[in-house]
């Protein structure tokens, strides 16, 4: 399995809240282009102008498939609101469950 996690700082609360906006309607419209894999949002509200996409993949390919559709379809958005940002991906080294 493969993780790629993006983590957005925005000017504001609002900003924030518009890019989830997006987020929320602009991903279910290409649904089915990524078998098997799953998206998950992070939103605390006691930092409301941060947020994190955690993406759960196959494998490498298939995140390099996301990048590329992220590019054609969230880019356009996430360029306007321009977050600072933070991205970490890479194979699960290690995983547990309790």
């Amino acid at each position: 399995m493969y993780k790629k996690i993006f983590s957005n700082t925005f000017a504001s609360r609002e900003d924030c809240e518009m890019f989830l906006m997006v987020l929320k309607q602009q991903w279910p419209q290409i649904k089915g282009q990524l078998p098997g894999a799953r998206l998950e949002i992070v939103h605390d509200p006691e930092t409301p102008n941060m947020m994190q996409a955690v993406w759960t993949l196959r494998d490498r390919a298939q995140a390099d498939e996301m990048t590329k559709l992220s590019k054609q379809v969230i880019l356009p958005y996430r360029r306007q609101l321009a977050p600072k940002s933070v991205t970490l991906e890479g194979e699960i080294d290690w995983s547990m469950d309790f």
